[in-house]
């Protein structure tokens, strides 16, 4: 029997707040406090500016700069359909493009150093996107449609002003379904999610969704599995309860409710329930 995640208040604000530390920086794998990124070049940057986004590119990357232009706008096109925005965001989106790893890890975007197998963030409280330009074609748009669902989500969590207090609205809602949702939307299985979530089901290594609030406490290998967790999860509820309700989940986040509350309001069944179905 699984055991009930705890309710009391500061039970509730030990797992929000590392909820919140986790979606404030992304990117954090593998960071140290006081370190600071060694930067080897200077970035000569330009910038293209699309209906929705505002392209930022150095010389050597300019072709694929407008590759991921005209992408960038059709997936941007698709997601606020999928999201059914009575009105869109009206702020462009900062889009950073890096041509090499290498450079990417030297961003500053982000504070904290990028680990390996970061293929890509966006921050919250400017809504910024940064990605490495891989050399494949399938990734790079995979990527981007992941990172662009992010855009959408924190925009509908907070708003297009500044954003300070109203990040809080992060701890509220678990990890698994932010990232399972931009995996989903994104249509992100591959051969290599398929098996990493079997091996979870058959040797019993897959955690409740409960205890993928946040996924800070996995094995960096197993964060992946959060991911792909997540989207499964997605994937069963939309096929089973409807598409709609997921975008609806997100839209109905307040700090009123807890995330379990909304989502059995919009679902239909209690959170555990759908766990144990799912």
């Amino acid at each position: 029997m699984r055991a009930r995640p705890a309710t009391t208040l500061r039970a509730r604000l030990a797992v929000m707040l590392a909820g919140a530390l986790l979606l404030a920086a992304p990117a954090a794998e593998g960071a140290g406090f006081g370190r600071n990124k060694v930067r080897y070049r200077p970035f000569d940057w330009s910038v293209l500016n699309t209906e929705h986004f505002e392209v930022y590119y150095y010389p050597e990357e300019e072709a694929l700069a407008y590759e991921i232009c005209e992408e960038a706008e059709r997936v941007w096109k698709t997601e606020t359909e999928y999201f059914r925005l009575s009105r869109p965001p009206g702020k462009k989106v900062p889009i950073f493009l890096y041509a090499t790893f290498h450079d990417f890890i030297q961003t500053n975007v982000s504070p904290e150093p990028l680990g390996e197998g970061i293929g890509g963030f966006t921050e919250a409280y400017k809504t910024r996107v940064v990605l490495p330009l891989t050399a494949s074609v399938a990734q790079r748009r995979h990527v981007l449609a992941h990172e662009l669902v992010h855009a959408h989500q924190f925009f509908l969590l907070y708003g297009e002003g500044v954003r300070s207090y109203s990040l809080y609205k992060s701890i509220l809602v678990p990890l698994w379904f932010m990232e399972g949702m931009a995996e989903h939307v994104s249509h992100g299985w591959d051969a290599q999610g398929e098996t990493v979530l079997r091996d979870a089901v058959l040797h019993d290594r897959l955690p409740p969704l409960w205890l993928m609030h946040s996924f800070n406490h996995l094995e960096p290998h197993d964060a992946y599995l959060g991911y792909k967790a997540g989207q499964s999860a997605l994937d069963y509820l939309g096929e089973t309860y409807g598409e709609d309700k997921i975008p609806a989940i997100l839209k109905s986040i307040d700090d009123a409710r807890l995330f379990a509350q909304v989502f059995a309001d919009k679902v239909g069944v209690s959170l555990t329930e759908f766990d144990r179905r799912w």
